[in-house]
């Protein structure tokens, strides 16, 4: 095979997998309801005002001082460009370090081995995500 030829393959595939990944996004999007606290993923440019250094900031150089800044925007984005953001129940969440924590983070990783060894399994992604909720992970599955 030529390098070109290479090169076109491997960007058949790069194109093929992307346009998978909008068709299964768009096979899962569910309508989003008011007031609903959502992650913006293509945020795009916000306009703020500068409230002051992060305290203990003082001092340090200014490529390393935090500031906080009070953004206050609206504006309209794509659903696309919006996840709902899940914070995990307590009630769910087990105690951190408990035996059942420590039984379910190595059922969390042997779920996440399985599914490295077969990426297209959705039910193992699904139990991985629960598997990570119950042991107070964040997982973004969409």
């Amino acid at each position: 095979m030529t390098p070109s030829r290479a090169v076109a393959t491997v960007h058949r595939r790069v194109i093929e997998s992307a346009t998978m990944a909008v068709v299964k996004r768009k096979e899962t999007l569910v309508p989003l309801k008011k007031d609903q606290e959502v992650r913006i993923k293509k945020p795009g440019i916000f306009i703020g005002k500068v409230m002051g250094p992060r305290p203990g900031d003082f001092g340090l150089p200014e490529e390393q001082t935090y500031y906080r800044v009070q953004i206050s925007a609206e504006d309209y984005y794509l659903s696309t460009d919006l996840e709902p953001v899940v914070h995990p129940s307590t009630s769910v969440m087990l105690e951190r370090y408990s035996k059942e924590w420590l039984d379910e983070l190595e059922r969390f990783n042997e779920i996440g081995r399985q599914f490295l060894a077969n990426p297209k399994d959705e039910n193992l992604l699904r139990q991985w995500a629960e598997s990570g909720t119950k042991l107070g992970f964040f997982i973004p599955v969409g």
